[in-house]
């Protein structure tokens, strides 16, 4: 799909684009996969990216996939175009169609970042001299419900995990009561919805892009990050991409933590353990921690990941429902952290001790002091 964008993180910078070392034959142990929250583009995670590795020794790599036709590049953004495309004079028309089912729907994107793990498979371990690879699973917001979701589809990238980082994450549609309700009537009328920011953005998109960046300077500080929105507003094809997959979260997202789906995996992990079955340990129950540790960092007033859900969770833990996870509140911090490069470095430091964790049994700093080296969700 060429929504999907390169499975590279960023535009051919070396320091995020391959091995983050100083030995050019050293090979890579550990690919660090990140799924965007929305608008979905990979853009304005580089710096977050560039500061991860940074911290890291040698053998990591960092790849990230944008989601499917979010993009500022008009003709990737325009998927309804595609669909309808009948201009080619290919005996293979169809071919040069998009399903904007995959766009346009969770269970699509989902499906969008299977089909992008397995590129990047083959681009690491399509060369005989490289040894298997492992994945740290990083995702913001809507990515990690994303992220989830491929993981249930394919266990097999599961079995490679060493941890799940979710980052505010936006895995249950359960805001709080004022916000809910303003979503609710946005998801009741997608197309009302996607026709009036079509009309505002066919105007910004009549305004030259130095206008557009001054209109959004009060409200985003970062001029690089502010120059990918000023682009982006300015794509009116973009609204009907954002917004039918918006209000299908809306209305697909489970509004509770879905316990059976924790009671049902648990029960075919033990049937499968009891007969031997050579793929137990790629059941969907290692979604839930059993393959590997899974943090959780909540921020400060947030509605798409508010931190009663955090307190769901723990609640969740001390009945015994679900198996153990780290929760982490840091109220300093906002959703949309990557348009703050003060709180950048924050998220990092909070990456780099998690996964420098691994090897050190958790004890990285205060924040995942806690943390098991099985701790399950």
């Amino acid at each position: 799909d060429e929504g999907a964008g390169s499975p590279s993180a960023g535009n051919n910078d070396n320091s995020v684009n391959s091995v983050n070392d100083n030995n050019k034959n050293n090979q890579v142990h550990t690919v660090l996969i990140f799924t965007p929250g929305n608008p979905g583009l990979m853009e304005w995670y580089i710096p977050f990216f560039q500061g991860i590795l940074r911290g890291l020794g040698t053998g990591y790599a960092c790849r990230g996939v944008a989601n499917a036709s979010h993009s500022v590049d008009p003709q990737k953004a325009n998927a309804a175009a595609y669909e309808t495309n009948n201009s080619s004079n290919d005996n293979n028309n169809n071919n040069q169609r998009r399903n904007t089912a995959i766009p346009w729907t969770v269970d699509g994107q989902a499906l969008h970042k299977c089909a992008f793990l397995d590129q990047v498979l083959q681009e690491f371990e399509g060369n005989p001299q490289q040894r298997r690879i492992h994945f740290i699973f990083v995702s913001h917001s809507i990515g990690c419900h994303f992220l989830q979701r491929a993981c249930v589809y394919r266990p097999d990238f599961l079995n490679r995990a060493r941890l799940i980082l979710h980052l505010m994450p936006f895995i249950r549609m359960k805001a709080p009561p004022r916000q809910q309700r303003l979503l609710n009537q946005v998801a009741s009328a997608p197309q009302t919805t996607i026709t009036l920011h079509e009309t505002v953005m066919r105007g910004l998109a009549a305004l030259p892009l130095s206008a557009v960046d001054a209109l959004m300077m009060n409200s985003m500080n970062d001029a690089p990050g502010r120059k990918i929105a000023a682009q982006l507003v300015r794509l009116p094809c973009f609204a009907r991409n954002f917004f039918t997959l918006g209000t299908e979260e809306i209305r697909d997202v489970p509004e509770e933590f879905d316990v059976s789906v924790l009671s049902i995996a648990l029960i075919f992990s033990l049937w499968v353990n009891l007969i031997r079955f050579p793929l137990c340990q790629v059941c969907s129950l290692r979604l839930m921690g059993r393959q590997c540790p899974v943090v959780i960092l909540f921020a400060g007033n947030d509605h798409w990941s508010p931190t009663f859900h955090m307190k769901d969770l723990e609640e969740l833990q001390n009945k015994g429902v679900i198996p153990l996870i780290q929760c982490t509140h840091k109220p300093e911090l906002q959703h949309d952290f990557v348009s703050d490069k003060h709180q950048v470095p924050i998220v990092v430091e909070y990456c780099l001790s998690a996964i420098l964790g691994l090897n050190s049994g958790y004890a990285a700093s205060e924040d995942i002091a806690k943390i098991e080296p099985r701790s399950r969700l």
